[in-house]
Formats: structure tokens, C-alpha cells, sequence
């Protein structure tokens, strides 16, 4: 008998596209991401992180666990438009739970941090 592995999810502003963070050695955090992939040029960049990149990975993945995400339009550093908004509909046309929670204002405003719903959003999962 197969076991499938059932977690739920909450994310605070996440970046789900490695690769748009990236940006080729240009986005908001290439630096960290070359020192936690330990490679140190854009040509490292694919084959480093291959499997680590939510967008490129299937969305089947994802579909046997509830996500909840906060995310607003203002971030300039993890653009919901390239993480978020492109990841939660692949999540849920595969069958998936993802949700995302709309805040304000830019990285780190606190519009994104909800205790009392992330406990709600866990127990109720």
C-alpha cells in the first residue's frame, strides 16, 4: 500500500519561482541564492537548483496539500505577479487546495501576517 504524504502549507509573502528571483544574477536575491546553492555565476544557476524551483516542478505535487498564501501587488521584491498568482491556479488546476490571501503594501508590511488565521488555516487541516 502507498502512503501519500499530507502537509498543509502557509506562506508569508513566498517566492515560488526560483527562477524569476534569480532573474539570471540580477533579481532581488541572487546573492542568497548562489550562496545557499553554493554556485557563483548565472551559468550555475539551472543545474544547481534543479528540483528546487516550485514552478518547474509538476503541480500535482502540490495538489494533496492545502496552501495558504499572503501576497500584495505593491511587493517589489517577490512580485506576486511572477510567484504567487502564477503558482496557486497551476496548484489548483491540477486538482489542488492553493489560496492566496491579497495584503498591502511592499515586503514585510504587516497586512501579510494573520496569527489567528494561520492557526485556523493548520488546525482546520
Amino acid at each position: 500500500m502507498a502512503h501519500c504524504l499530507r502537509w498543509s502549507v502557509v506562506g508569508i509573502y513566498p517566492a515560488c519561482n526560483l527562477s524569476n528571483m534569480y532573474a539570471g544574477g540580477t533579481g532581488p536575491f541572487y546573492q542568497d541564492i548562489q550562496s545557499d546553492y553554493d554556485f557563483s555565476s548565472p551559468d550555475g544557476h539551472t543545474a544547481t537548483t534543479a528540483g528546487y524551483d516550485l514552478m518547474l516542478l509538476p503541480a500535482s505535487d502540490f495538489a494533496t496539500s492545502p496552501i495558504l498564501m499572503w501576497a500584495s501587488h505593491s511587493d517589489t521584491s517577490v512580485m506576486r505577479s511572477q510567484n504567487e498568482d502564477p503558482f496557486a491556479p497551476r496548484v489548483n488546476a491540477a486538482g489542488g487546495n492553493a489560496t492566496i490571501i491579497p495584503s498591502s503594501g511592499n515586503h514585510g508590511d504587516a497586512s501579510n501576517f494573520n496569527p489567528q488565521a494561520v492557526v485556523a488555516f493548520l488546525e482546520a487541516h
